[in-house]
């Protein structure tokens, strides 16, 4: 909950990217290990980037 900030759509985009990590790693469930994997951003973590790029 926390890495997606809140929101529905976020957490969905999490699950997909867990859902990836797992495949990827051969795990058949998506456990705390495998979330901290996911390739996933949140929203405050991509506003920076996005930032950082217009600079």
């Amino acid at each position: 909950m926390r890495r997606s900030e809140g929101t529905i759509g976020e957490i969905g985009a999490l699950l997909t990217s867990a859902t990836a990590a797992a495949l990827l790693h051969g795990e058949e469930r998506i456990n705390c290990a495998v979330i901290e994997r996911a390739d996933y951003h949140p929203p405050s973590v991509r506003l920076r980037m996005v930032e950082r790029e217009l600079r």
